[in-house]
């Protein structure tokens, strides 16, 4: 325990004894929140982790340029790992989830650590670690999302960056720099604690006064000099090679263009009080008044950089938030941005416990802000939902808050008022340790009803799931073989909320869907994942599917046709096929909507039929099926000539163009539905041979 400030001895087993307890009811109480989701939840975010997960179960690392590739925030991926090698999805899911509620709740261990460090407080230390789980954010347990292990993983950055800034040398620089490693594979948004870092070094080399600035300077300069070099040289590199990307993935975006795009400003306000709001809102004004009391004074070092800590890392941590959710996201995500609650817990267990001079003053002012901060923002967002966890409790707030004729954030920041009253008086009434415990145990009260609201309305968003879904999940590597490989191909199914969540399920809960595709420029309904698949035009083949045994396709799909194909299994409208490889296709139709095989009224589609192999002619033979409500009549072009068909009202036709009209191989058709005809009336592609 020495890296909390204390010696190992007899006694530590009975001090880590409360902080495993804390792990362990936070994590219990996840995994049973857990274990109530029967389907994801925010997609195709999971989708691409659970894939991660699978492609290094067989001992692929995925890269830059590989399908499943997201960025490098794998660790969470390889904690899946092994259940994906050895269990059905189903099962390795749940036991992810399990294991992932667990290893959220560990975040309490360096939350002890970084406050008993900065304040030699056991107490203080529980309860800021028992206040870093007691939050909604850990409903995070339910998905399979990176916050589950980069929550624990920021939390172990900032107490390493804490010993590294009050032990100055290459131990602790090494620490902050094996933590900041775990960190970018748990999440690569937390690489900002690198800069994050060393700008706290500066704060609290310029700023604590103790010996002259040149000293302090020089000091600093002989002790962490490798590690500011590495972090200056390094960002330098990326930016200069232009490696963003490839290094942060989807969390390069905010280092593109203006730093501060049109809006950040708004986005930066509502991530942060959307995230104070949920842990008490006094947390920000304590932690800022005592961080600006203390960041200039001569104190204790380890509470100059607790102070430094939250004065880079707070306000980075925010603007990137504000940043990334303009450029990238629709709504508020507070999960960006929760990571700063245990430095914010830590920051008023030090305002109550280690009051400064005049903090008084500067905490009517933070005060002031914080109330202000709340009351002007919308928090607009309602109803349960893991996107941004606090907005179950948003909901409940904003309908106590119309109880009273007002809104909900003007609701809150008078709650807030009065409640920074009442600590005011508890901290000049009391003693600095009953009344941390009076303010840390209202908090934790806090927290724990909104966490368990929070997890029953996430939970009952998904109950009464139908047996029949529970029983379909991973019936596609049910029906194939060990180690068999299927590849979908995106269709409309009608309703694109149907059509995106049918294909999240088929690729989700089965580790045989290897890849996705997209026919031509067919949508990829939100799948995240895909390829464009394309038929070659002069020949028939479908080289991108060559290296699958089984393809999966919607039953009514037939925009190309796979030459000598047959169905192994269908669950849906979903069919796994297999055919003759190399694939090849029979025909490939391309009509006004490039994700079905259809032709409405007044429009037209083009078909191109391949012969069989050694029939370099032969005549055309095309079905179609009519829709709607009247009988509907088709022409088939081929060069001058036009061949006209009734279809009779939701029946089927099938016509023979003669060999005469086309000339050896492929033999091109228009298919045309004329104009004038009932509302509703289109013609569909069933098949069409040449031969």
């Amino acid at each position: 325990m020495r890296f909390a400030g204390a010696k190992v001895g007899r006694g530590s087993v009975v001090v880590a004894l409360p902080v495993a307890g804390i792990v362990v009811v936070a994590g219990a109480a996840a995994a049973v929140f857990a274990l109530q989701l029967s389907e994801f939840v925010i997609m195709p975010d999971e989708l691409g982790y659970v894939k991660q997960a699978i492609v290094l179960s067989h001992g692929a690392v995925p890269t830059p340029g590989s399908f499943w590739f997201n960025s490098w925030a794998l660790l969470h991926s390889v904690m899946l790992a092994p259940f994906y090698r050895v269990a059905a999805t189903t099962t390795a899911w749940d036991a992810g989830r399990v294991v992932g509620a667990f290893v959220m709740a560990s975040a309490a261990i360096p939350a002890y650590l970084l406050t008993r460090q900065a304040l030699r407080s056991h107490g203080a230390a529980l309860l800021v670690a028992a206040l870093s789980v007691a939050v909604p954010w850990m409903a995070m347990a339910g998905t399979v999302m990176t916050e589950v292990v980069a929550y624990p993983a920021f939390v172990w950055v900032c107490s390493a960056m804490l010993y590294g800034i009050r032990r100055p040398g290459l131990r602790g620089d090494v620490l902050v720099a094996i933590a900041l490693a775990i960190a970018f594979v748990a999440r690569t948004q937390l690489l900002v604690l690198a800069p994050a870092y060393v700008l706290a070094l500066l704060l609290d080399v310029l700023l604590r006064h103790d010996g002259s600035l040149r000293d302090r300077a020089a000091a600093a300069v002989r002790a962490h000099a490798p590690m500011i070099a590495i972090v200056m040289v390094g960002t330098l590199l990326v930016l200069a090679t232009g490696s963003v990307r490839r290094v942060l993935g989807n969390y390069g975006d905010p280092t593109h263009g203006s730093l501060f795009p049109p809006g950040t400003g708004v986005a930066t306000r509502e991530l942060v009080v959307y995230v104070v709001v949920a842990c008490g809102a006094v947390p920000l004004a304590l932690a800022a008044a005592w961080s600006v009391m203390t960041i200039g004074r001569r104190v204790p070092h380890e509470e100059h950089a607790l102070a430094a800590i939250l004065l880079s890392v707070v306000p980075i941590f925010a603007v990137i938030g504000g940043s990334f959710t303009v450029r990238y996201t629709a709504g508020i995500n507070d999960r960006y941005f929760f990571y700063v609650v245990p430095l914010l817990y830590a920051g008023a267990a030090a305002a109550i416990l280690r009051p400064r001079r005049r903090q008084l003053a500067a905490l009517l002012v933070t005060g002031a802000l914080t109330i202000w901060l709340i009351a002007s923002a919308s928090i607009s967002q309602s109803g349960p939902s893991l996107v941004s966890p606090t907005m179950a409790w948003h909901t409940w707030l904003a309908e106590r808050a119309a109880e009273v004729g007002t809104s909900m954030p003007h609701l809150v920041a008078v709650g807030t008022a009065i409640v920074l009253v009442g600590v005011v008086v508890a901290m000049r009434l009391l003693r600095p340790v009953v009344a941390l415990g009076v303010v840390a145990g209202t908090l934790l009260v806090w927290g724990v009803v909104q966490t368990a609201y929070t997890f029953d309305k996430v939970a009952a968003t998904q109950r009464g799931v139908s047996p029949l879904f529970l029983s379909q999940r991973g019936w596609v590597d049910r029906a194939l073989p060990k180690n068999g490989r299927a590849i979908s191909i995106l269709a409309s199914l009608g309703d694109p909320v149907t059509t995106t969540a049918t294909w999240w399920d088929t690729s989700y809960w089965n580790k045989s869907v290897d890849r996705v595709m997209t026919v031509g420029r067919g949508d990829s309904y939100s799948q995240g994942f895909y390829d464009a698949l394309t038929v070659d035009r002069a020949t028939g083949r479908v080289p991108a599917l060559d290296r699958y045994q089984y393809v999966v396709r919607y039953v009514n799909d037939t925009r190309f046709g796979l030459r000598g194909s047959h169905t192994v299994a269908g669950f849906g409208g979903i069919s796994v096929l297999t055919a003759q490889r190399p694939y090849q296709a029979d025909w490939y139709f391309e009509g006004p909507d490039p994700n079905v095989a259809v032709v409405p009224t007044g429009a037209s589609g083009s078909l191109r039929v391949f012969p069989p192999p050694g029939a370099g002619s032969g005549p055309v033979r095309v079905t179609l099926a009519a829709v709607g409500p009247k009988p509907v009549k088709v022409s088939l072009v081929a060069g001058q000539d036009e061949t006209t068909a009734r279809i009779a009202r939701s029946g089927r036709a099938s016509v023979t163009l003669p060999a005469r009209l086309f000339g050896p191989g492929n033999a091109d058709v228009q298919v045309r539905v004329s104009a004038g005809q009932p509302k509703g009336s289109s013609v569909t592609l069933v098949e069409a041979t040449r031969g």
